[in-house]
């Protein structure tokens, strides 16, 4: 074999890296672009950063106190129908090493006067009801339809049957089939998809987050006057 055909390959796999590279750079490049004018068509600002330092201002949330390398990107924010927004892509990484994961979330938190216990709903799956076969349980509200199909971890049991109820119950077990995960803490609450999604879908999560909201009971807990986590400084009503 001649001498030059290793460097040949080397060379190979070395153009092969590049492009790749070239094109994610384009990509992201891309899709920052889109997202910049779905906020403006939304009446939202834009940062390519995230000028709340999300991971830490809403480390409470289980999603986004998991695994490590955490970091939001392209904000957007601002208020749609009157409620303070923030929709952004979230990445994280879990395991080390060659057993790492990389983990890529579209994620929107709407900031409320509510006070909120800690309650997570999700889609029960297979995994969650091999739990249950061997003693792991999750909350439950009195309602079978909707403790079968959803996983409930709540920090208070009495406060999730407060939070659930049936106009709330009702809304989630009719949008099952979105995918879309929820959870409630502090004054604040967090929808999310185990993926991120193209910049022009992003309107459904957000439609659903809307909605969503005007499902909650109106007897829940208030805050007054409270500062949302996130806010700026001076900022006393969200983003």
């Amino acid at each position: 074999m001649p001498d030059w055909i290793p460097f040949l390959f080397i060379g190979g796999i070395i153009a092969v890296a590049l492009v790749i590279v070239v094109a994610v750079i384009l990509y992201e490049k891309k899709r920052r672009e889109r997202l910049g004018e779905i906020a403006m068509q939304m009446g939202l600002e834009f940062s390519a950063a995230d000028p709340f330092n999300i991971p830490v201002s809403y480390a409470a949330f289980h999603r986004l106190n998991t695994g490590h390398s955490r970091k939001a990107k392209n904000v957007m924010h601002g208020e749609l129908g009157g409620v303070p927004l923030k929709i952004f892509d979230y990445k994280y990484v879990t395991g080390g090493g060659k057993n790492s994961s990389t983990h890529n979330l579209s994620i929107v938190l709407a900031d409320m006067d509510y006070v909120f216990d800690y309650v997570g709903i999700r889609s029960e799956g297979f995994f969650d009801r091999l739990a249950g076969m061997v003693g792991y349980t999750d909350t439950e509200i009195g309602n079978p339809e909707f403790d079968a199909a959803f996983r409930i971890d709540a920090q208070d049991p009495d406060f999730a049957k407060q939070l659930l109820q049936t106009s709330l119950t009702d809304f989630l077990l009719q949008s099952q089939e979105t995918g879309f995960k929820v959870e409630f803490v502090g004054n604040s609450v967090m929808v999310h998809r185990d993926r991120r999604l193209k910049p022009d879908d992003l309107g459904n999560l957000v439609k659903f987050t809307l909605e969503l909201l005007r499902h909650l009971p109106a007897d829940l807990p208030r805050r007054g006057g409270h500062q949302p986590p996130g806010a700026p400084p001076g900022d006393e009503g969200g983003s």
